[in-house]
């Protein structure tokens, strides 16, 4: 199995909250740590604004040939996420452990969206 990196979110995320995460991820990427999970339980919202910033490191890993996911969204984070019509991108699981697990499967596209 890769090594994978969790990133807890915590709090109200706005931009300058995201942007930190977004931070963390540019430099795991930069030591080739590119399969990355943020776990969502500790994380009470985010500003729609900032998902631009997860976008975008998720477009930096994709050309590393790694990997962001989610787990343990809240239906409220989940829902910001399908409004903007992002959600399509990220790879998101009910548990921690299913998330670690999906790095050894091959996964599907429900659907097909356009890349970032």
């Amino acid at each position: 199995m890769a090594n994978i990196t969790i990133i807890v979110a915590e709090g109200a995320l706005d931009i300058h909250e995201t942007n930190i995460i977004a931070a963390a991820i540019a430099a795991l990427i930069e030591r080739d740590q590119v399969q990355i999970i943020v776990d969502w339980t500790k994380a009470e919202g985010i500003n729609p604004l900032a998902i631009g910033l997860l976008l975008a490191q998720r477009h930096n890993l994709l050309q590393k040939s790694g990997e962001l996911k989610f787990c343990r969204m809240r239906p409220e984070i989940r829902r910001v996420f399908f409004d903007f019509h992002v959600a399509e991108f990220f790879e998101s699981y009910a548990t921690l452990e299913d998330a670690i697990e999906s790095f050894d499967e091959e996964w599907e596209r429900e659907s097909i969206g356009c890349e970032v």
